[in-house]
């Protein structure tokens, strides 16, 4: 069982400004000298809901494990701090506690580019190419984010002509093994989720950023595979990769056809 805090007090002077609220949870911003932590609650309201916060079977659970693990296993997460359990107005809440990454989320840096012309097109496909290798990353862990979106992603960097851009995981609560039987499909779904949301909020992605998405994604899968053979500077096979980029961008469209309207229940571009 995790380790929960009791802490109902101890915030006294502190500002607070909620980012989100539904469906019995909410996220926002704690500030306080020298401190600002991101801190998402979820009530547990009834009998079942208290019994799962108590044997730590809740969603915020899941992320505070998944969390560590992500960053033991070495990838792009943003920590987190402590799980707490607390009073808010009255009712018994599970809180998760996380440090504020600096820097816009991934849906925010492309609706920028839609809205206007100050982001230069270096820096649009450096972020591009971070965004599909960090796929390629997350399976090879042998791991796939089932809520892949853009807005679970912070851009902490856009890089320059000598650094690549970095991207931060900001929400780890659906991340799941990756069995024989999603070999390909854990990562189309992760790509195509990165199509879904934009659209569904108006953000109108270029097609050449998606494509250097993907090229990014084989490339990096492929010298990932290679690492362990003698030579890891293989460069990557070009029929290799021109078919595989025909069938992964095939399965892609088939699966943002499939999940049908993509507008979200809350538009995370108005909180």
């Amino acid at each position: 069982m995790l380790p929960v805090i009791d802490s109902g007090a101890g915030l006294a002077g502190a500002r607070w400004q909620e980012f989100k609220r539904d469906a019995g949870q909410f996220t926002g911003l704690l500030t306080s000298p020298g401190s600002e932590l991101i801190i998402k609650g979820l009530a547990c309201e009834g009998a079942v809901a208290r019994l799962r916060a108590l044997v730590g079977r809740t969603r915020l659970h899941r992320q505070y494990r998944t969390t560590r693990r992500l960053a033991v296993l070495g990838l792009p997460v943003v920590p987190a701090r402590a799980l707490l359990s607390a009073s808010v107005s009255g009712v018994p809440h599970v809180l998760l506690v996380m440090d504020r990454a600096q820097g816009p989320t991934l849906l925010d840096f492309l609706a920028r580019i839609t809205e206007s012309n100050h982001i230069g097109a270096r820096a649009q496909h450096r972020v591009a190419d971070a965004a599909g290798r960090l796929v390629a990353r997350v399976v090879a862990k042998g791991l796939f984010n089932r809520d892949h979106k853009p807005s679970n992603i912070i851009v902490t960097d856009v890089g320059d002509d000598q650094t690549p851009a970095s991207l931060g995981i900001i929400d780890a609560v659906d991340f799941r093994k990756v069995t024989p039987t999603l070999v390909f499909a854990a990562p189309t779904r992760m790509l195509a989720s990165m199509i879904i949301e934009p659209t569904g909020v108006g953000v109108r992605l270029r097609h050449a950023l998606m494509r250097r998405a993907l090229r990014a994604y084989l490339d990096e899968s492929w010298h990932l595979a290679s690492r362990s053979d003698a030579d890891s500077d293989e460069a990557m096979d070009r029929t290799w990769e021109h078919q595989s980029a025909r069938a992964f961008w095939q399965s892609i469209g088939e699966r943002v056809v499939r999940h049908g309207d993509p507008t979200p229940r809350v538009n995370p571009l108005a909180t």
